[in-house]
């Protein structure tokens, strides 16, 4: 295990249970530390893969344990982590106060904990694989001088010392955040300026999440809670459908409201249409095949639901302004 030096955090988190702790791997990639481990006991199993140093951590875990798990945490400084929850649910609670914050499956936010010491015990199952990239607030600190309207108010939050999500409501992860994500967790051993390979992928997560936050936030009072419901959820069926979308008709039809009101309302939440929203996250997928895999355009055209290769090529080119195949 890495020293607590060499941590976005300075504190621990526990899990009683008589869980024990098997190291797979631990190397250094560059000056990045790298560490995978397991933990197993009666009250569950996870495995965790660690990548980072003092300033960033990108975790990832997959996890399931037991009602009757009591999880201790003590921090010293507040903590910080853009949240995403690849499968599952999770939630962190801090027990003196009740509050329990929840990110679905799919979802992604900006967490903050408080300086705390706090325990709880686990009432029902959980299950999941989450990832996540811890922040020291040094680092934001720093950010802020050069982005200080984008990052103002999550320093405000930290002052607060309450747990919180940066945003009420969480963000879908979109097809070019998950390729983010597994571009991070599959470095390059030989890469030697391993904390500027980490550092480029955690300021695109970071600058998705509130370009996306800021697109979500815009004209939020205009519309009803049950209209802003149907716009999310008319989202999530894009996202889900990728390849094979609903028309506009249908999509209308799922959420019992007219098409009109359909597009003007996502519009406002989204900031365009139905169509060009969906458009934009399937390009993303292409995106995410074209750097992530060996697989060849055509087959990547007809992975994300175009007949003809030369579709793909075109849009590529209208969305990025240069043919698929450059990006090879």
């Amino acid at each position: 295990m890495p020293d607590d030096s060499e941590f976005a955090l300075e504190g621990q988190f526990s899990m009683n249970g008589q869980f024990t702790i098997d190291f797979a791997h631990t190397s250094k990639i560059g000056n990045l530390f790298h560490t995978d481990l397991e933990m197993n006991s009666d009250f569950g199993h996870g495995e965790i893969s660690m990548l980072g140093h003092k300033h960033y951590t990108a975790i990832r875990e997959t996890y399931q344990y037991n009602p009757g798990m009591i999880s201790s945490t003590r921090l010293n400084q507040p903590f910080i982590a853009l949240c995403f929850q690849l499968e599952g649910s999770a939630q962190a609670i801090q027990s003196s106060t009740k509050e329990q914050l929840n990110i679905s499956q799919g979802e992604a936010n900006l967490m903050i904990l408080p300086p705390m010491n706090e325990s709880f015990e686990l009432r029902e199952e959980m299950g999941g694989t989450s990832f996540m990239v811890t922040l020291s607030e040094d680092y934001l600190q720093d950010l802020s001088t050069r982005f200080p309207k984008v990052l103002a108010p999550v320093l405000a939050k930290i002052e607060q010392k309450n747990l919180c999500l940066q945003k009420e409501t969480n963000m879908p992860i979109t097809p070019r955040m998950r390729s983010i994500i597994q571009r991070i967790q599959q470095p390059d051993a030989g890469f030697r300026i391993g904390s500027l390979f980490l550092e480029a992928q955690v300021l695109d997560l970071l600058s998705m999440m509130f370009a996306r936050q800021n697109n979500t936030s815009s004209n939020k009072h205009s519309l009803s809670g049950t209209d802003l419901e149907r716009i999310h959820r008319v989202q999530e069926i894009l996202m889900n459908k990728l390849t094979n979308p609903p028309t506009l008709a249908e999509l209308s039809k799922s959420v019992e409201t007219n098409e009109y009101k359909l597009k003007r309302g996502f519009k406002e939440v989204f900031g365009t249409t139905p169509y060009a929203y969906h458009l934009q996250n399937k390009l993303e997928l292409a995106r995410s095949y074209i750097l992530d895999t060996d697989l060849t355009i055509a087959e990547i055209a007809y992975e994300v639901g175009y007949s003809d290769p030369a579709h793909l090529t075109n849009a590529f080119r209208k969305q990025y302004g240069i043919p698929p195949s450059d990006l090879r």
